[in-house]
């Protein structure tokens, strides 16, 4: 993907910055609505109304053609097993943001990459160096640094790092089915098939919201995250991965923020230590992947 444009690095690190506050607004509008809400309807909301933003990604990369050759899928049944992981990955995130604080289950669902490195030997039958597996093992010691900020293991911790192994999981998927289908085809029928996944479970305890604000909020939690899948699409295609991906990582930098700002957390030594470990053996992956494989790293899913 990263060929198919000239190259233009400052614009894909700006695409992958911004991206990564959207998601980070994202995130703490899920933690301040979860206690209002129910964690499937506010799952629905954001796979339903991702659907408006994505259209339009259609129309993009359709061009002449228009979008609905774009709705030719190949590989259906793959789109529709990575719609239902996805729910319930991203089902377990939000679950996570509800009960956990929002500085370490962000810390700890961006260490995705480290699991996704360690699922592509049984998974892909991929081939990975002793380099890539020293960086997995010392980035695993990181994870366990972050989810024990206060020396106990807290629930919305243990589901964040659920969450990053099925998000890897994902991640393994969408490389599969990346190979027969567009981006935008991929992202549309993933999030069609997580809002129907994800619809009856919200019908069991669906709450009317009685005011704008709510449904505003509901509304940005589909159309924003749209919207920064956008913006990290675009980043991905117009520079290289290499460039690009270690900027995902200033997510976790709004969750401490925007944690202190809006929630009154504090910012523990394990966490911050944990984050930094991570951090730096993530690059090193996302960099060792590019020089031995040239293939892009792409998380469409997480928020």
């Amino acid at each position: 993907m990263s060929n198919a444009r000239p190259q233009n690095i400052k614009s894909g690190i700006l695409s992958m910055l911004l991206a990564m506050f959207i998601f980070a607004i994202v995130n703490v509008l899920v933690k301040e609505i979860s206690t209002t809400y129910s964690v499937w309807q506010i799952t629905f909301c954001r796979f339903f109304f991702v659907l408006i933003p994505v259209l339009y990604l259609l129309k993009k990369e359709g061009g002449q053609g228009g979008i609905i050759p774009m709705l030719k899928p190949q590989k259906p049944l793959l789109l529709v097993a990575i719609g239902i992981i996805g729910a319930l990955a991203v089902f377990i995130l939000f679950k996570a943001f509800q009960i956990g604080r929002l500085a370490d289950v962000t810390a700890l669902a961006y260490s995705s990459i480290i699991f996704l490195t360690a699922l592509s030997v049984p998974l892909l039958k991929e081939t990975v160096g002793w380099r890539r597996w020293a960086a997995v093992l010392v980035g695993f010691s990181g994870i366990i640094l972050m989810a024990s900020p206060d020396k106990n293991i807290q629930m919305g911790s243990l589901l964040a790092i659920v969450f990053a192994m099925m998000d890897a999981t994902v991640m393994i998927l969408l490389r599969l089915t990346t190979k027969y289908n567009k981006i935008s085809t991929t992202v549309f029928y993933t999030a069609l098939f997580a809002a129907l996944t994800s619809l009856p479970f919200m019908l069991q305890d669906f709450t009317m919201p009685d005011n704008g604000r709510d449904i505003a909020i509901l509304l940005f939690l589909g159309l924003g995250g749209g919207v920064g899948q956008i913006f990290l699409t675009r980043a991905y295609s117009i520079a290289p991965a290499v460039a690009v991906a270690p900027m995902i990582y200033t997510a976790m930098i709004w969750g401490g923020l925007f944690g202190v700002v809006f929630f009154g957390e504090s910012l523990t030594l394990n966490l911050m230590v944990g984050a930094f470990i991570v951090i730096l053996c993530s690059i090193y992956i996302i960099y060792r992947e590019n020089v031995d494989r040239n293939v892009p790293p792409r998380d469409l899913l997480i928020d």
